[in-house]
């Protein structure tokens, strides 16, 4: 496996799918636990500022900008091995078995289409 693609397995399937859908499995959001620490605390500090509405808006951003470098890096069938992955964790409670089936398929579909875009150059 090139140096890309483990890349875009480790980040994108692992962390952006499996790890999210494990996340909601488990019903803990690690990143709006710590936004919402960092907002009190800036209420704390200062309760008239208008930071309340961008840690909001922060997160949206940064999933918008995970899937949006998703697709580029992988094309349409990187968004499939993101979503086999988010599935998989999604599942993990319900069905380990299923879901292991879905974070393999879901890794093995993230080489190959990081393989596929490079070497075909996958337009829009």
């Amino acid at each position: 496996m090139d140096n890309k693609a483990d890349y875009f397995v480790r980040e994108s399937v692992i962390v952006l799918g499996f790890l999210s859908g494990l996340w909601i499995a488990v019903g803990i959001d690690p990143l709006a636990e710590v936004f919402k620490a960092l907002a009190t605390i800036i209420n704390t500090l200062n309760p008239d500022s208008g930071f309340g509405f961008l840690f909001f808006v922060i997160p949206i951003i940064i999933l918008f900008c995970s899937i949006l470098g998703t697709y580029f890096m992988g094309g349409k069938l990187g968004l499939v091995a993101v979503g086999c992955g988010f599935f998989g964790g999604l599942l993990i409670l319900i069905s380990p078995i299923i879901s292991a089936i879905l974070f393999i398929l879901g890794t093995g579909v993230g080489i190959v289409a990081v393989n596929v875009k490079t070497d075909v150059e996958l337009g829009f």
